[in-house]
């Protein structure tokens, strides 16, 4: 506004501070209505959530009391007397930096599994590279021949009907499968064994089986 104040023209000025024409004449305007840089009050609805009700969902959120925003959304109701949708209480996350994300799936921890992990970690947080060399991590899968142990869906318009699309097929005995036993060690991946496994094959069967390959 100095520079404008001088009598210089704001083709001028935009070359000497870098803006643009555009802008130049937008400061201007706004310095005439509002005698200030800052833009004039904005009119509309006030939002529902305060600052305060926004650290509040916030809190819910860190405390557990509530782990979605549309659990939140109905504390918020019952609770603070507050009524705003899912959406608004997402918003309200996002501003505090929090973002969604889908869970990701892993083996049930109990209290009994993160103790005992927790003092396996500390009894081995010593070893050196040396211990590690004469350590072996084995792990067992099955893999069926035929179909897998889950449920298979499918469409169909006709849910009265069979049809060999809506029909998975099945053996007497199960089809049998394999299972793959393998192993890894300092030196790498080490020893893979499958044997094919049938219905009537128990699990002890199936372990001794497997300890007479190993000999």
């Amino acid at each position: 506004m100095t520079l404008k104040n001088q009598g210089v023209s704001n083709k001028e000025v935009a070359q000497i501070t870098g803006l643009s024409v555009r802008g130049i004449q937008k400061i201007k305007n706004t310095v005439n209505h509002t005698h200030s840089f800052k833009d004039k009050p904005r009119t509309g609805r006030p939002p529902k959530l305060t600052e305060r009700n926004k650290r509040t969902t916030v809190r819910l959120l860190k405390k557990k009391d509530a782990s979605t925003a549309t659990a939140v959304s109905k504390v918020l109701k019952t609770s603070h007397n507050v009524n705003v949708s899912r959406q608004t209480v997402s918003r309200a996350f996002k501003s505090f930096g929090f973002s969604c994300r889908i869970k990701k799936k892993k083996p049930k921890l109990t209290e009994k599994h993160k103790k005992t992990r927790l003092a396996w970690a500390k009894k081995h947080e010593t070893w050196t590279s040396d211990d590690w060399r004469k350590v072996i991590w084995s792990d067992e899968s099955k893999f069926n021949l035929l179909n897998s142990d889950g449920k298979e869906y499918c469409w169909t318009n006709r849910p009265e009907e069979l049809t060999e699309d809506s029909i998975t097929p099945t053996l007497k005995f199960g089809g049998g499968g394999i299972m793959v036993w393998s192993c890894i060690t300092w030196e790498g991946m080490k020893f893979v064994f499958s044997i094919i496994l049938f219905a009537f094959f128990s699990h002890c069967q199936v372990l001794v089986m497997l300890a007479k390959l190993m000999i």
